[in-house]
């Protein structure tokens, strides 16, 4: 009996089962290498391209700033290139050699900074403000693994001159106070980039296709109005007289009449901008002839006195019988001199700085009583016709707007608007005491005060200011006809023929933050004017706590204006 037996054989098996295995590792293969190539290929392509590709920053070059001097622009800031020194740790060859020649090149790094030459980390930065000569030196050593790159800084060629106008640049390349904050964006400029595909030395591939370069877009230049001469002048000017009356400081600003041009802004103390970290206290970059307000004192009684004319309330002729005190809502007002009860003329009051006298006009104003009309009618000129109580709009940045109450706001309205017209009670900024003055000076017209010529292509232009309140040429010409005949009695000594000269001081309290004036201290101000054919120029200075004077206006401030009008009729500058 025969068996039929039906079996496998092993070998075929086997084949099978290897065939089956073969199978499955290929496809898992596939799938692998799906998911390096599709599913994560770009994050590897990106691994892979990261040894390979080198994205350096090209920085663009910071905008530069001039001034002017006598119609041709010259540079206050430049750039100066410098170089920040760096080692690559894959391409040193010998670390102990590296060290060496950087203290034979005087860099001494720390010991920080010889552990990072032993890390993973590439880059490490050794020093900055390497000059070309020492730059020069190292690569002249062949050591390997040390390079540069460019860095830009900035160059302040004259020194502390007008550095509250223009401000600084910080260590992280941005523009701090004055125009270097304001127009930080338009100097900067956009940074380039090269992105470049190179070899294991770091060589960039010329024939990849991937290398990119974007091309910097330097900084644009800025021109200030300021002419340097003028500047010089007035620096020299406020540094003098708060040394010689240990004062605690001193503002003065320069304007061109005829367009609000800021010819000079200046403050003492003062700083290099070049040295800006040198500084302790950080308030020194403030700069007081736009930020700090103060009350001015009798030089507003100018323009109490100007409102009343163009209003038609008085006129030059205007005289009165003056006691020597006012009584306001229960408060006396005297004079800063006891003198004795007499007729006043209209001269007189500016003549004289009489508190008494600018009361008188407010009253005036009113019909007669210093009352709503008279409170309302002064805020009027001096906001509109004079621009008290907003900011100019200076192109710098931390403008203070300073403070005006309004006719009908709190109590003791009447008195306060007495204390107004001689200065207290009010706050403004050198910049607008002087801006203030443009109307006297300039028939009557008022040109906002700017302090930049052009940025870029962009030219600016002069900017008349309307309001529904302004004086009239003749009002200008009347109240500059009554300065002048207090200019011959009060300023002799800078009366020159054929030029009008003059302006008003003014002394303040200053305030105690408890709703009084401190006893001792006191800011004296000046505001005035040099008028000829050719020339319409307004000055204003500030000199804050004076010592040794009995009234700042007249003894601090008016031989500080009056520094400076010498020193602008001396140099030039009127012509």
């Amino acid at each position: 009996m025969s068996r039929n037996n039906s079996h496998t054989s092993p070998s075929l098996g086997r084949l099978n089962f290897m065939a089956v295995t073969l199978l499955l590792i290929g496809v898992v293969f596939l799938g692998r290498l799906f998911q390096l190539q599709v599913i994560n290929g770009q994050q590897y392509r990106e691994q892979a391209d990261s040894g390979q590709i080198t994205s350096l920053t090209i920085p663009a070059s910071r905008g530069q700033v001039y001034a002017q001097r006598d119609g041709q622009r010259v540079p206050l800031v430049l750039n100066a290139r410098e170089w920040l020194l760096f080692s690559d740790t894959a391409f040193i060859e010998s670390r102990s050699q590296l060290i060496d020649t950087l203290e034979q090149n005087n860099i001494f790094i720390t010991s920080f900074q010889k552990d990072q030459l032993d890390t993973d980390n590439r880059y490490v930065v050794l020093a900055q403000d390497i000059q070309d000569e020492l730059k020069q030196s190292i690569e002249d050593s062949g050591v390997k693994g040390l390079y540069f790159q460019p860095q830009n800084t900035r160059n302040y060629s004259e020194g502390s001159l007008a550095a509250h106008v223009l401000g600084f640049v910080n260590n992280d390349g941005s523009g701090q106070y004055g125009v270097e904050e304001f127009f930080d964006q338009e100097l900067t400029g956009t940074n380039g980039q090269l992105r470049a595909v190179t070899d294991a030395n770091g060589v960039p591939l010329a024939f990849e296709q991937n290398n990119i370069l974007v091309e910097p877009v330097d900084g644009q230049d800025v021109t200030l109005t300021i002419d340097v001469d003028t500047q010089q002048i007035v620096e020299s000017a406020l540094r003098s007289a708060t040394d010689r009356l240990s004062a605690q400081g001193a503002s003065g600003v320069v304007l061109d009449a005829e367009t609000g041009k800021v010819l000079a802004m200046a403050n003492y103390p003062t700083f290099e901008p070049q040295n800006f970290e040198q500084v302790g206290d950080v308030s020194l970059f403030d700069n007081p002839a736009i930020s700090d307000a103060v009350e001015p004192g009798s030089a507003l009684k100018t323009l109490v006195a100007a409102a009343a004319l163009d209003t038609g309330a008085v006129d030059t002729d205007y005289s009165y019988f003056d006691d020597g005190s006012v009584v306001l809502d229960e408060a006396t007002v005297t004079n800063a001199i006891n003198y004795s009860a007499q007729d006043r003329s209209f001269t007189d009051i500016l003549r004289l700085s009489l508190n008494t006298g600018s009361i008188n006009l407010l009253a005036q104003l009113g019909g007669g009583q210093v009352n709503e009309q008279a409170r309302t009618t002064l805020y009027s000129y001096l906001t509109e016709a004079h621009g008290l109580g907003q900011a100019t709009g200076i192109q710098l940045p931390n403008e203070s707007s300073g403070i005006i109450s309004g006719p009908n706001d709190g109590f003791g309205l009447n008195i306060r608007y007495g204390n107004i017209t001689f200065g207290q009670g009010l706050t403004l900024t050198p910049l607008q005491l002087a801006a203030a003055y443009i109307p006297i000076v300039n028939d009557g017209l008022r040109y906002k005060p700017y302090i930049i010529e052009s940025v870029g292509d962009s030219i600016s232009r002069p900017e008349l200011v309307t309001g529904d309140t302004s004086i009239s040429p003749q009002t200008s010409a009347s109240i500059r006809e009554v300065l002048d005949d207090v200019a011959q009695t009060n300023y002799p000594t800078v009366q020159v023929d054929g030029l009008e000269i003059s302006g008003k001081t003014g002394t303040a309290q200053i305030p105690d933050g408890q709703g009084g004036y401190q006893a001792d201290g006191f800011t004296g101000t000046f505001a005035g004017y040099i008028r000829s054919d050719n020339t319409n120029l307004v000055i204003a200075v500030k000199i804050d706590e004076p010592q040794g004077v009995r009234f700042a206006g007249t003894d601090a401030a008016r031989p500080l204006w009056q520094d400076i009008v010498s020193g602008l009729l001396n140099a030039g500058k009127v012509r």
